[in-house]
């Protein structure tokens, strides 16, 4: 019996994307690797990184991103309407 891939939602993978993109308008850089860990953010010589699974889904990425960026002020107007509720701001 094959395991079947789960399909990537439509949304989530938007939602993936907008977060990314906005990693990027923050200079923290996204690293991919596969392994058994989660992932999350390093600071490595003054400078930020994300480190995620590649064989994680895009919801379990989704919440480790918004997690991560808890911790680190982001300008309202970064934020899309897409991205506001997962920080719990009004749109």
């Amino acid at each position: 019996m094959t395991k079947q891939k789960k399909k990537p939602n439509e949304k989530e993978e938007k939602v993936l994307q907008e977060l990314l993109d906005l990693l990027e308008k923050l200079s923290i850089h996204v690293r991919y690797d596969r392994g058994f860990f989660n992932g999350g953010l390093v600071r490595y010589k003054d400078q930020l990184y994300l480190y995620l699974n590649r064989k994680a889904d895009s919801a379990s990425k989704i919440d480790l991103i918004v997690e991560e960026l808890k911790y680190i002020h982001i300008p309202e107007n970064l934020l899309s309407d897409n991205l506001k509720p997962y920080f719990q701001l009004k749109n």
